[in-house]
């Protein structure tokens, strides 16, 4: 009886080694570790392509948006000077209506002019020195085609920024939207 169980403790001692040895070799396998390596990377990358995508969302709406701002304002600008305008021409037509209107004290002005026929007053003109350059308007370009302009010739939007003393953002986004 002895024998049988010491047999039998033999054979079950046996298949435990076998079992343990399998499972350890098969937990333990460079295969396993790489399956969940590729796992766990896969895991990343689709984490990482998801926020990717949310975010490139998020700018290309913002983009939008700033691009609908800058239509309305431009609509605004477009309102105004049209307002400008049509002011200036009232104006000019209030102007020659005033002209063609004979003021009540023409009649003293004419007096005057009359009385001072004989008399001739003699006013030198004014002029200028040779030394003195003739005074030029200098006219601005607008901030969007100067950073177009330093971005085509290949400069850094950080040089561009520190050129111009504009903001970094404020240069990236004309870069973006225009260039």
């Amino acid at each position: 009886m002895e024998e049988v169980l010491v047999v039998i403790s033999c054979f079950v001692n046996v298949i435990l080694w076998l079992f343990l040895f399998f499972y350890f070799k098969k937990r333990f396998s460079t295969e396993e570790y790489l399956r969940e390596i590729e796992d766990e990377f896969e895991r990343l990358c689709t984490d990482m392509n998801g926020i990717t995508d949310r975010n490139i969302t998020l700018i290309e709406n913002k983009i939008t948006t700033l691009k609908e701002l800058l239509e309305t304002a431009d609509q605004h600008i477009k309102a105004v000077k049209k307002e400008q305008r049509k002011q200036k021409k009232e104006e000019t037509e209030k102007i020659k209506v005033q002209e063609t209107m004979t003021p009540p004290d023409t009649l003293y002005a004419a007096e005057r002019y009359i009385s001072n026929l004989g008399t001739v007053n003699v006013v030198p003109a004014p002029t200028v020195p040779n030394n003195i350059p003739p005074v030029t308007e200098k006219q601005e370009k607008p901030l969007r085609d100067k950073v177009l302009e330093l971005w085509k010739l290949d400069m850094e939007p950080e040089r561009i920024a520190a050129k111009l003393s504009v903001s970094l953002t404020e240069i990236r986004m004309i870069i973006d939207m225009f260039g």
